[in-house]
């Protein structure tokens, strides 16, 4: 007959409190900026539905894209449908109607199209639609 055996059992320490507490705040942290993230997401999707129903908008239909081409420092404005560029503006630099780096676009009700730049740009520009008055 064999020796007599012995068990060995491990245990898990349990955390320090400080440890609990960092994780604790972790995880709040993660779930409060999900949320934020959540009701942003939301927020979005609404004004782009207001903005996309809106009586007054110069383009109802959505007809035309507007598009950034950073390697040419120019707005491209393209018909959906055909995905034929009608228009451009701009081009690289650093004064007014130039870009260095757009990050931003949009265009608001009256058909004026804004711009954001970072980097060495850091600043908006507001180009005003002269068809219509502004």
């Amino acid at each position: 007959m064999p020796g007599p055996y012995t068990a060995n059992a491990f245990t898990l320490a349990p955390a320090s409190p400080q440890a609990a507490a960092i994780s604790n705040l972790f995880v709040g942290t993660l779930i409060f900026l999900s949320a934020i993230l959540i009701l942003v997401s939301f927020l979005v999707i609404y004004a782009v539905i207001r903005y996309r129903d809106r009586p007054g908008a110069p383009d109802p239909e959505q007809k035309y894209i507007y598009m950034v081409d950073g390697s040419n420092g120019e707005i491209r404005i393209v018909e959906r449908s055909s995905m034929q560029t009608v228009g451009r503006f701009g081009r690289i630099g650093r004064q007014a109607g130039q870009f260095t780096a757009v990050h931003n676009i949009t265009v608001d009700r009256l058909g004026n199209i804004y711009t954001a730049e970072v980097q060495t740009g850091q600043r908006i520009q507001k180009f005003r639609r002269l068809d219509t008055p502004n």
